[in-house]
């Protein structure tokens, strides 16, 4: 009795916890879901400039889609997030990571992804591709090809949540700034052109951006009322946002902030002691719930180490200066001005400062001002890889809802414009003349579903068309481009994506029978081009030698030009170039070339007409690609010998290595053989020079530790690789270095000099005499 008694007591305080946990979560659930209701509560307005923008995009959400290679050719992460989706539904199901990770390699990702392959990529979280999952796992069983099906139902999604922020950020305005500056932060945000972009592809931004807002609404609760329920609120809307697309440190100090507040409200006995125990007991809270979200939306990432693994590689990279072009915080804030513009600047200062002296609850700026200085901040400061505007569209509506507030009070104080039920009608009126029109909004808003609908016309699809119609007489060409460009899987197979500025190294490497060079209008290439010319064999990732060699002209106009590389003959060129070289050869970006009449025209017609001439121009001509045919045999006579290491091809060891035998042409892991003492003397590695046999005067071997070295190499060339000729025996040299000799801890090089000699193709290095129990090992192979 007594022991039943004392158990009974124990359970009680750990069941009275449990159901006041259960109570408290259950009520944090109901504070998100209320505040997303009444953010998502469309009225006569909001509904009219959603039902447009949903019929300008929804019909375009099929485009581009009908294989992974078209996918991939328009927008990068189209396909690499597609194929996250198509992961998910092979075992273990639902893992975003499932052909990103080791396991995605050739033969493990499925024939219809081709050769396309983002091994090491990060996935920005797992809310989106999860919502997705939920709805094409049902479809693929039912039947319905992954393309278009899966492409359809990310774009729906990003698009609906596009739709979820635009009155989101509405309502949020409406309630707090009132209804003319909702109405005019509305038409801003729906003409915003980033917005557009990101929102309509396939991306989780836009899911992103609503559940930013979202996260304002719960804030601004917490911070008025204190309350248990919307304290959990809070922590659900950061883990959901973290595991949209890692937003959960954008939160933290709007989220401290409410807090606080919130603190404030909550304790009785208002002391310094007594404030910080129940902030830190309301954070560690909202943390513990905000991970257990994250991790409900995105549970591999803790069950494999693949997330964070690649997200702290990636972040380093992101962080560290830009290879590309440098990228500081001047640029993001010059970034900034730039799309505002100095006239809404000054009237989103104007209208802050009215608001504060006007209203007696300041708190929803304040909330919006952090949460747009604190996206602002986290991409100036530690992005340095490159400037991308989009991630800043919030910052953009906070300005523009701080001038929206200026322009109702213009709107208030003015006699003409009426008063009550008509003043926000006429002020919609008047904000649409001035922010749309004049500004051009609205025509650059009507460019993107009009661009969509014209990427047939774009040059990176029109060349593989072309191609697909000229080059069936060549067989299988082997086609090196540089960047996403559309060949028929089912005319020409045999296409290799560079992913960057094909190089002299990479014609060498690949030896394509054609290859594809792309210039653009105005980036980061266009600007490398215009500055110092690089050696041809400079091995920066980004060297841009090969179009300067090919690609003159400023930035006006492209000039093809094979003179000083006459290994590459001109087979066609389509997009923005040269007046008089070819198609569009009466067209640049500004027009230039354009009569004067025609421009005229142009500036007189109406809206639609001219957003649709402007798309049309912004997909046929906003880049340059021409297409060259590689003449091997005259290549590989301007290639030095040093460099022909680097198109080497791996013979195979005479036995069972540790690493393969190419691991001596990158350098980048050793060989060793199976073999050790006695039983390796014979043990051979090697490789072959394609085309152009050499007679280098020098053998460089990097040797990995002194107890995998022989006594004595002897090294050996052949011509076709069965008769092989030795060229003299050589002996090792210990290494000066006591670790190397001790450990195996640095590596060292050794230079073999070689007798004069005729060109061979075949070459390799075999172990001659050896040490009792030593192995035959090293880093790499190079000549000279």
């Amino acid at each position: 009795m007594t022991g039943t008694s004392t158990i009974e007591a124990r359970a009680v305080p750990g069941t009275a916890a449990l159901l006041r946990f259960r109570r408290n979560m259950a009520e944090g659930c109901r504070v998100f879901g209320r505040e997303i209701r009444d953010l998502l509560t469309p009225d006569l307005f909001s509904s009219v400039v959603l039902v447009i923008f949903l019929a300008l995009f929804l019909p375009t959400i099929a485009r581009h889609a009908d294989d992974a290679l078209m996918l991939a050719t328009f927008i990068d992460d189209d396909a690499l997030i597609t194929m996250q989706l198509d992961g998910m539904t092979a075992w273990p199901y639902g893992n975003p990571a499932q052909y990103l990770g080791p396991g995605g390699a050739p033969g493990v990702i499925p024939a219809h992804w081709y050769n396309i392959n983002y091994q090491e990529l990060p996935y920005y979280g797992g809310l989106y591709p999860d919502l997705a999952f939920l709805i094409w796992m049902p479809l693929k069983l039912a039947g319905l090809p992954l393309f278009p099906t899966g492409p359809i139902i990310l774009r729906l999604l990003a698009i609906g949540f596009s739709v979820c922020t635009l009155l989101a950020a509405y309502n949020f305005a409406r309630r707090s700034f009132g209804r003319t500056a909702a109405m005019v932060s509305l038409l801003f945000l729906a003409t915003e052109s980033q917005l557009i972009f990101i929102g309509t592809v396939i991306h989780p931004d836009s899911l992103l951006f609503f559940l930013m807002i979202v996260s304002l609404g719960v804030c601004l609760r917490h911070a008025a009322d204190g309350g248990t329920g919307s304290l959990v609120a809070i922590g659900i809307a950061a883990g959901l946002a973290q595991g949209a697309k890692m937003g959960g440190p954008l939160l933290v100090p709007v989220t401290v902030l409410a807090i606080c507040l919130g603190s404030w409200r909550h304790v009785q006995e208002r002391t310094a002691i007594s404030l910080i125990a129940c902030i830190s007991r309301r954070g560690a809270a909202v943390f513990v719930i905000a991970l257990a979200v994250f991790a409900l939306t995105t549970p591999y990432a803790f069950v494999d180490s693949y997330f964070f693994r690649v997200w702290r590689a990636w972040a380093s990279t992101f962080t560290s200066e830009s290879p590309i072009s440098v990228t500081t915080f001047w640029d993001w804030l010059s970034t900034l001005r730039t799309r505002l513009g100095t006239g809404l600047i000054a009237a989103a200062l104007l209208g802050a400062c009215l608001f504060i002296l006007r209203e007696r609850n300041r708190l929803p700026l304040i909330f919006a001002a952090l949460l747009g200085l604190t996206i602002f901040l986290y991409y100036a400061l530690f992005q340095k890889f490159w400037v991308q505007p989009q991630y800043l569209v919030i910052c953009y509506w906070v300005v523009a809802l701080s001038a929206a507030y200026c322009v109702q009070f213009v709107v208030s104080i003015v006699p003409a414009f009426g008063q009550g039920r008509y003043q926000g009608v006429v002020a919609g009126g008047v904000v649409l003349a001035i922010s749309l029109f004049s500004l051009s909004r609205l025509e650059t808003a009507l460019v993107y579903p009009i661009r969509y609908a014209f990427w047939r016309e774009a040059p990176n699809y029109i060349v593989g068309s072309w191609a697909s119609a000229n080059l069936k007489a060549v067989g299988n060409p082997k086609i090196l481009i540089d960047g996403p460009a559309y060949f028929d899987p089912s005319q020409i197979r045999d296409v290799y994506l560079r992913g960057g500025p094909v190089r002299y190294e990479d014609l060498l490497k690949f030896l394509p029978d054609y290859f594809l060079l792309t210039r653009y209008v105005d980036n980061w290439q266009a600007k490398k081009i215009a500055g110092p010319k690089p050696g041809h064999w400079d091995p920066d990732l980004f060297n841009i030698r090969l179009y300067q060699d090919l690609l003159g002209g400023d930035k006006d106009a492209i000039d093809v030009d094979t003179r000083s590389t006459p290994f590459a003959s001109h087979v066609a060129s389509f997009g923005w170039m040269k007046v008089g070289s070819g198609e569009g050869a009466v067209w640049d970006p500004d027009g230039t070339y354009l009569p004067a009449t025609v421009r005229r025209v142009l500036d007189e017609v109406p809206l639609v007409t001219r957003a649709a001439y402007r798309a049309w121009r912004d997909v046929k001509f906003d880049r340059h690609v021409s297409l060259f045919k590689l003449d091997r045999e005259v290549f590989m006579q301007s290639v030095p010998v040093a460099m022909q290491i680097s198109s080497a091809r791996p013979l195979a060891s005479s036995s069972a290595p540790d690493a393969p035998p190419d691991s001596i042409i990158l350098g980048n892991d050793n060989w060793r053989s199976a073999k050790q003492g006695l039983e390796a003397v014979g043990e051979y590695v090697g490789f072959e020079l394609p085309f152009a046999p050499a007679a280098p005067k020098t053998i460089v071997v990097r040797w990995v530790a002194w107890h995998w070295c022989p006594e004595s190499i002897e090294i050996e060339a052949s011509d076709d690789g069965s008769a092989w000729k030795s060229l003299g025996i050589f002996p090792v040299k210990e290494p000066a270095d006591v670790a190397s000799r001790n450990q195996g801890t640095n590596r060292w090089e050794e230079t073999f000099t070689l007798p004069v000699t005729t060109p061979h193709r075949f070459w390799r290095i075999k172990a001659h005499a050896m040490k009792d129990a030593n192995y035959f090992g090293l880093e790499r192979i190079r000549i000279q």
